[in-house]
């Protein structure tokens, strides 16, 4: 009996022990039952606490090199180019920090990204996804390097809105097919103000002067001469919606009016296709209740100068255009005389009807021969003055013709351009033409 006794105490014994040790590990490592409140009063679980931020930052639209990026449960897929086979794959990596990096009083996620494009390369970034008036809002992508190793990020000691990206890369001068083994780290600067718009992306709220777009202004030389150059960036904090311009500004007057014209032009339809795409994208969530990644609407202007001198001055616009497709490109060519006037290019020639024939045949001819001719929309190519509209000399005064996307080719070839040398037109040209080019 007093042998029955102790193994029923010794199995009680082992069964508390056993409890308590439960009940320690249990408070020290599982912590299950603790909770944060956070500002807003919402109660979440400490497991749960950070598996909240991984969830919207793999969910969240990134502008990585200048284009914008959905991830979707952390991947995103883009073709390169139309029909392409080649994509950039984007993926969600598993380094990141929690903080509050816009000092909201909100936390925010910090995170590593990685980018392959069907070569060799991995290209890392860094992202966040930060508290906003709209809701979370991803940021510009901050890229670190090729074919590194991502190990941690922190906060930096002397700047809490700054993060500091700690990897591994190679020797300086040694190959990138080598393994990344010395450590380093790089500061990442996170600016809502100049890098992410806070502005709300409602169609109403888009709807504002084009003033509301200067971003930066700066000096680039061009042609040996210094220019102004601006820049116009809005992203909406959904970032469905992005406007990027950069343009040249001129002192004369005349000049510049044509250009702000322009510009002002270009924003009203950008205005335009936002409202529509908003529509949709109600009535798509509406219908679905889902939040679907091809809803964007993006706007994108750069230029080229293929002339610049006092008497004459020859401007070149792209305009690249998407919402969620491929994407269209059109160009736009202005052309200046010495007073800042804006000239038709039917002005610098003899007889324009005979010049647009003869430039037509030799724009075919050309495109011919490195397309082949099953490949192209001759329609694109008739003698009209539409066809030919955008066209320019450069500085030894050689034409040549800027054809859109789509309009004398398959999307693939993107932007189609043909060069005519100068000693081809110069009997079409009219003598003050022909002064303005070095022969």
């Amino acid at each position: 009996m007093k042998k029955i006794i102790i193994i029923v105490l010794s199995i009680a014994l082992t069964v508390v022990l056993l409890i308590i040790l439960a009940g320690i590990y249990k408070f020290n490592y599982l912590q299950d039952d603790l909770y944060i409140v956070e500002k807003n009063g919402q109660t979440i679980k400490l497991n749960d606490y950070d598996q909240k931020f991984i969830d919207i930052a793999k969910n969240g639209t990134y502008l990585i090199d200048g284009e914008l990026v959905t991830l979707v449960d952390g991947r995103a897929e883009t073709e390169i180019a139309p029909d392409s086979a080649s994509k950039d794959v984007t993926k969600y990596s598993d380094q990141y920090i929690v903080t509050d990096i816009n000092n909201d009083g909100i936390q925010d996620i910090a995170f590593f990204l990685s980018q392959e494009s069907g070569g060799s390369g991995t290209f890392y970034y860094v992202a966040a996804q930060m508290s906003s008036a709209e809701g979370y809002q991803g940021s510009d992508a901050f890229f670190i390097g090729d074919r590194i190793k991502p190990k941690d990020l922190y906060i930096d000691g002397e700047n809490t809105n700054n993060i500091i990206a700690f990897y591994s890369d190679r020797k300086p001068g040694e190959s990138l097919s080598a393994n990344p083994t010395v450590d380093m780290n790089k500061k990442v600067e996170f600016q809502l103000t100049e890098k992410v718009s806070s502005v709300p992306g409602s169609a109403q709220e888009i709807n504002q002067e084009i003033i509301d777009y200067v971003r930066t202004q700066q000096k680039i030389a061009l042609q040996g001469k210094d220019i102004n150059l601006k820049e116009r960036l809005k992203i909406s904090p959904n970032s469905r919606t992005l406007f990027l311009a950069q343009y040249p500004e001129f002192s004369n007057s005349k000049t510049q009016e044509v250009i702000d014209h322009f510009l002002i032009a270009v924003v009203e339809d950008f205005k335009k296709i936002v409202k529509e795409q908003e529509k949709d994208f109600e009535e798509y969530k509406d219908e679905v209740g889902g939040f679907p990644a091809s809803f964007v609407t993006q706007k994108t202007i750069s230029f080229e100068v293929p002339h610049l001198s006092e008497k004459l001055k020859i401007i070149r616009f792209i305009i690249g255009e998407s919402t969620g497709g491929s994407g269209s490109e059109e160009n736009a060519v202005f052309v200046f005389d010495e007073q800042g006037n804006w000239m038709n290019p039917k002005d610098a020639f003899i007889d324009p009807e005979t010049a647009l024939n003869t430039v037509a045949k030799r724009a075919k001819e050309d495109i011919v021969s490195r397309l082949g001719e099953d490949n192209l929309f001759l329609k694109g190519l008739a003698p009209t003055y539409k066809n030919y509209q955008n066209i320019a000399f450069d500085d030894t005064g050689n034409l040549i013709i800027y054809f859109d996307k789509y309009q004398v080719a398959a999307g693939s070839n993107g932007l189609v351009t043909v060069e005519i040398a100068h000693s081809d037109i110069k009997e079409l040209l009219k003598p003050k033409f022909l002064k303005f080019f070095h022969q």
